[in-house]
């Protein structure tokens, strides 16, 4: 509820910053659509990363979700990212994000956590672009349910952005 509210709120103030961008990205996870997440899977499963920001000048700022069902796994938080570089029609973005993880199901745990990211944006046209995405987090609840040891993870995104509004 608390999510719906500030994404709510996050929406509205949308209008009201005529000069920013609204974006929408979609972002997938090609090695666990290939391998899935366990060594012994059979098929791979579908892991998926949208993010839906404001992006003013070189900054961006605003909302992340992940979605895995094959392991119960949802995390949100939010994200800031700033443009180092462009060349031509490739920008390239670098920031972090602070959140959530929960695992639902059997585990039903939520934990903290927090992000790297570093992301090459191509523009395709005036309101497309295609992303990679390089992810380097800190996985608490693998603290939680596991024990285990390594808490940071790298993980790879490839995606698509729409800019909603300009």
């Amino acid at each position: 509820m608390k999510l719906f509210v500030f994404v709510l709120f996050f929406m509205m103030t949308i209008n009201n910053y005529s000069q920013k961008k609204t974006n929408l990205s979609i972002y997938i996870d090609p090695k666990m659509l290939i391998y899935g997440p366990y060594m012994n899977d059979k098929k791979g499963a579908l892991d998926i990363l949208s993010r839906f920001y404001i992006s003013k000048n070189k900054n961006e700022y605003g909302l992340e979700l992940e979605y895995f069902n094959r392991i119960h796994y949802l995390a949100s938080g939010l994200f800031y990212s700033r443009q180092i570089l462009k060349i031509k029609k490739t920008y390239i973005y670098t920031g972090g994000n602070i959140g959530f993880i929960f695992r639902t199901s059997k585990y039903n745990t939520k934990t903290p956590s927090f992000s790297i990211n570093c992301r090459i944006k191509y523009k395709l046209t005036n309101k497309l672009s295609i992303s990679l995405l390089a992810n380097y987090k800190h996985r608490s609840d693998l603290v939680k349910l596991y024990n285990n040891k390594k808490i940071l993870y790298f993980n790879g995104y490839i995606g698509l952005n729409y800019l909603i509004h300009s």
